[in-house]
């Protein structure tokens, strides 16, 4: 990791928490602007009540966290696993298509236009809740994106690519194997890098409505009793999950396809 780059991070990492110190302390209402100490010694704490224990404690606090973090890290990895695959053979399915690419285009477009987390409530009625419909409306939200991100990644290949695999007799399968996927591989990345942050918040807005676990349902519940500490402290678990699965992801992609990924970079 660059070390200037984890400073800069540091840095502002330290002024966002004496801006929001500064907002508290205008403030002066612990309920609607909870300074950096109450978070610590109040807020932080009071998570183990979803717990065992009716008092704050600082070591079921963490447990609790941990849990609920785990679960919805779980739901969000089968999510993009589940729908990132099914996304790429789909922008690719619709981009090998002969005349009926248009209509399939069309139809692909007009499903990533639709406004995402207004189909919960969908799947809310559809699965009661249930830890396959959490599931399945975060691996069909990402795998929208990945789709229509594929597509326009394999439309962007240039056609002199097309004319030489044709000119050596390569079928469709064989054009799709050795010219469209090797071409596409870095747009593929930064997509799935992109849509690797959005899967936490379908994942949220999953569990928000409908789940009894992850940090989705912590989020219900702060909100319902108007617990503005437990969601600032929430909002940070979230940007620790995200920011670690895209570090995580890159490490991946690094050692795995390095001369892509710096062509990603650039």
């Amino acid at each position: 990791m660059n070390p200037r780059r984890i400073a800069i991070s540091i840095v502002w990492i330290g002024l966002a928490l004496m801006f929001w110190q500064g907002i508290a302390f205008v403030v002066n209402n612990n309920r609607t602007a909870p300074s950096l100490g109450n978070l610590v010694r109040e807020s932080y704490p009071s998570f183990a009540i979803f717990g065992d224990s009716s008092s704050n404690d600082y070591r079921e606090a963490t447990r609790i966290l941990a849990w609920h973090a785990f679960q919805t890290a779980k739901r969000s990895l089968w999510g993009i696993g589940v729908g990132g695959l099914s996304g790429v053979a789909t922008g690719l399915m619709v981009f090998s298509l002969g005349r009926s690419r248009a209509s399939a285009q069309f139809l692909l477009l007009g499903l990533m236009n639709v406004p995402l987390f207004s189909l919960i409530p969908l799947f809310v009625f559809w699965f009661s809740g249930k830890e396959f419909g959490i599931v399945l409306y975060t691996a069909l939200a990402a795998g929208v994106l990945v789709a229509a991100a594929t597509f326009e990644a394999a439309s962007n290949v240039p056609l002199t690519y097309f004319w030489r695999a044709s000119l050596e007799g390569a079928t469709r399968v064989r054009i799709l194997e050795s010219v469209v996927l090797p071409a596409i591989i870095p747009e593929l990345l930064l997509t799935f890098r992109w849509v690797l942050g959005l899967t936490w918040a379908f994942t949220l807005g999953a569990e928000y409505l409908s789940s009894s676990s992850g940090c989705g349902f912590l989020v219900y519940q702060s909100y319902l009793y108007s617990d503005v500490g437990k969601l600032l402290i929430l909002g940070a678990v979230y940007a620790i999950l995200g920011y670690s699965s895209i570090f995580l992801f890159d490490l991946a992609t690094t050692r795995l396809l390095p001369q892509q990924l710096l062509t990603l970079r650039r």
